[in-house]
């Protein structure tokens, strides 16, 4: 599968799962947020060894403990983000929440890339997040 394929996928089971928090918030209980969060980590969890299984079997590398932290690492911002995107959708209408949520991150990924990571960014790039600013302020008119 090429690149397009691959970010085809991305983008529609990253959809089907920011999509499952509203559908948990429309017809679920509130108390049963912390539920929701769990198989959806736990289903994440299982989902990764048996990639990580597949990945070991076809490369002859071992998975490291950095691999195990780095997961870890960036699994602690996903489920406070999951929790706080489900929160969100029960208070604000869903054509606020997840374009807000979308471009938020969009934008933290490119300023930590620059700014952290180091890599240049061109103006063409810089027009491309304000224009992403200018029409997330217009959503929220």
């Amino acid at each position: 599968m090429g690149s397009a394929g691959l970010l085809l996928v991305l983008f529609v089971v990253s959809g089907m799962a920011d999509g499952m928090s509203k559908v948990t918030e429309r017809i679920g209980e509130r108390r049963f947020d912390a539920l929701f969060l769990f198989y959806t980590f736990l289903t994440a969890l299982v989902l990764t060894i048996i990639l990580a299984f597949f990945e070991q079997q076809r490369t002859r590398r071992k998975i490291g403990k950095m691999d195990f932290l780095s997961g870890v690492a960036v699994g602690f911002p996903n489920y406070f983000s999951t929790s706080l995107l489900l929160a969100s959708v029960s208070r604000l209408p869903a054509f606020i929440v997840y374009p807000s949520f979308s471009v938020g991150t969009i934008l933290v990924v490119s300023f930590v890339s620059v700014l952290v990571l180091g890599d240049p960014i061109s103006r063409r790039q810089i027009g491309g997040c304000g224009i992403i600013l200018v029409a997330l302020a217009l959503l929220n008119l």
